[in-house]
């Protein structure tokens, strides 16, 4: 009796995200973001995945913050915009909130 394969999301997300890594050379970071994204949505486990493949590639500087925002408000794929626009909204959030601190304390450092 053949049952079903599962494997752990963990690893797959790890390798996921190293293969879109490695996958960077020569992409530019926003197309990187809308392969990732289209991936995603063929695959329903990574859709819930994204943010974190994001902020993976992120901390890994795969992936620049002015990149990710300009995803966020325009550059993104129609197929799974709410569901993916959705998933990043706290990380969209800290991201513009640190940039603005951090432009607030060059102002006051001057």
């Amino acid at each position: 009796m053949g049952g079903a394969v599962f494997t752990d999301p963990n690893t797959e997300l790890t390798e996921c995200a190293c293969s879109y890594y490695e996958a960077a050379q020569g992409l530019s970071e926003l197309t990187l973001l809308l392969k990732i994204q289209e991936y995603c949505y063929d695959n329903i486990h990574f859709m819930k995945a994204f943010q974190k493949i994001v902020v993976l590639l992120y901390k890994a500087d795969v992936l620049s913050e002015e990149v990710i925002l300009k995803w966020y408000t325009e550059g993104h794929v129609a197929k799974g915009k709410s569901v993916f626009l959705e998933q990043m909204k706290k990380f969209v959030e800290w991201l513009k909130n640190a940039e603005e601190e951090s432009e607030s304390e060059e102002e006051e450092a001057d």
